[in-house]
């Protein structure tokens, strides 16, 4: 049996009671379990006990249990920030960090409390995420207001989205149920300084990303055809893809919201996620990113300014 397997399990040892550790249970982390896959850990554990309205961030390192000496995993990705009560798991590339490893290790896992993510103007607040350089909304924008308190104009009618000149926003097939899970759509004039009177709908030091700022996150995540897939949270089979590691892998946490076109109708909801960029290509359209079910490819493409188009701000 090689070292890194004799690691593996004097650690399922440690994480299920065999070895005294005693850090191994917490006030607030219960079944913490774990399973190798490959040169990944995946590490899964229950956050239990949390305080109304607070969020978690989880810290974790293996300790020799010999020397005491700390290997601090750095390729971690999964749910380790800002984290409410419930079901969890962490997967660690250890291939990445550790070349060669021998000895009895057992696991520490900490929690602090995560400071508040960005609050918009009607009191919404975010989770974020900071994938490579750059720090995310991990859920689509909700406001009905520019972040200097003006209010955007809400167009359920299709006939008047299809009219519009200005700025407008509306509810996935006008279903206000919609609002918290998938966020809110709006035109490219809501967005636009220069529609607008040069007001922000993001909240304050946050921004809507350029079309450059998208490719910047595609581009860490892998590329087109590689990124969509760690961008999309598959609860109960939404996407309909088997999960894997690779699911949500960035913590981007894009869910298939759909989109309503310039004609007022709305399309594609639980098929494809849409987000619009502040960049336009013409008079006319603008680019948008979006991914779908049919291959998971984070596609690029220039879309009407009417079109009705989910928002997810990048810090300035």
């Amino acid at each position: 049996m090689n070292h890194v397997s004799n690691l593996f399990i004097r650690i399922i040892f440690c994480l299920i009671g065999i070895l005294p550790v005693g850090f191994c249970i917490s006030q607030t982390i219960e079944k913490i379990d774990f399973v190798s896959e490959g040169k990944q850990v995946v590490i899964t554990y229950n956050l239990v006990n949390c305080k109304p309205k607070e969020n978690y961030e989880v810290s974790l390192v293996f300790v020799d249990q010999t020397t005491q000496q700390q290997i601090s995993p750095r390729k971690l990705k999964g749910n380790i920030r800002n984290k409410t009560c419930g079901s969890k798991r962490i997967v660690w590339d250890i291939s990445k960090d550790i070349k060669s490893l021998s000895g009895t290790f057992y696991p520490e896992i900490a929690l602090n409390a995560y400071p508040k993510g960005p609050v918009d103007i009607n009191g919404y607040e975010y989770d974020i995420v900071k994938i490579g350089s750059q720090e995310w909304f991990t859920e689509n924008l909700r406001t009905t207001k520019f972040n200097d308190g003006t209010n955007i104009q809400y167009v359920p009618n299709e006939i008047d989205w299809q009219y519009l000149s200005n700025n407008g926003w509306c509810y996935y097939q006008n279903d206000s149920s919609k609002n918290d899970l998938y966020g809110k759509l709006y035109n490219w004039y809501t967005l636009n300084p220069v529609a607008n009177g040069n007001k922000n709908i993001c909240p304050i030091g946050w921004h809507v990303p350029s079309d450059d700022e998208w490719e910047v996150l595609i581009t860490y995540l892998g590329g087109k055809y590689n990124a969509g897939k760690k961008m999309i949270r598959n609860d109960n089979n939404i996407w309909g893809v088997f999960n894997s590691t690779e699911i949500n892998s960035s913590v981007f946490s894009a869910l298939p919201n759909g989109y309503r076109g310039y004609d007022g109708i709305y399309y594609d909801g639980e098929a494809g996620a849409y987000w619009w960029s502040s960049t336009q290509s013409d008079s006319e359209n603008a680019w948008y990113r979006n991914i779908t079910n049919e291959n998971f490819k984070v596609n690029n493409f220039d879309g009407s300014k009417n079109d009705g188009i989910a928002i997810r701000c990048l810090k300035d």
